[in-house]
């Protein structure tokens, strides 16, 4: 089972002069929450990391777009419902653009994650019966029973 296909491009404009891309890759980027013995607090963390494109001449001034398709791990929270940011999660998308002898620092934007058909189909079931959503966290740990991938868990 799969989180889904997610197809986008990387757009590049080279600066003063000819360069050597190496690599172009994309990191899942989330915050959660981690329990510890002085109480909970917050990491920021890459969960998952693909190259999807490179290497390839950047010359000065030039526009390059690199299109790309990623599957995504089928655990990959979900970020929104309907349309509707779900309070309390946050994750992007980290693009690192390796360039030979230079340090790209990466640029990082916003991603939203829809959930699955049957996932919807089951939130769409619980609407039904007057629930909703009042936030939805993501915790750092496993759960016990399924087998699970990612380092942490979503909850709410």
């Amino acid at each position: 089972m799969t989180g889904g296909l997610v197809t986008r491009q990387v757009d590049l404009t080279g600066g003063s002069h000819d360069v050597e891309i190496e690599h172009i890759t994309l990191g899942l980027v989330t915050r959660m929450e981690v329990e510890g013995g002085d109480g909970e607090g917050t990491a920021t963390g890459e969960f998952h990391r693909v190259t999807v494109g490179g290497p390839v001449r950047l010359a000065e001034g030039q526009h390059l777009s690199v299109p790309f398709q990623v599957e995504l791990p089928w655990e990959t929270p979900i970020t929104a419902v309907h349309g509707r940011p779900l309070p309390g999660m946050v994750m992007g998308v980290h693009t690192e653009v390796s360039i030979a002898r230079a340090v790209d620092k990466g640029d990082l934007d916003p991603i939203v994650i829809n959930p699955l058909p049957v996932q919807q189909r089951i939130l769409d079931g619980f609407a039904q019966l007057g629930f909703g959503f009042k936030g939805a966290d993501l915790e750092y740990g496993q759960i016990a029973g399924p087998p699970q991938n990612l380092p942490f868990y979503q909850g709410g």
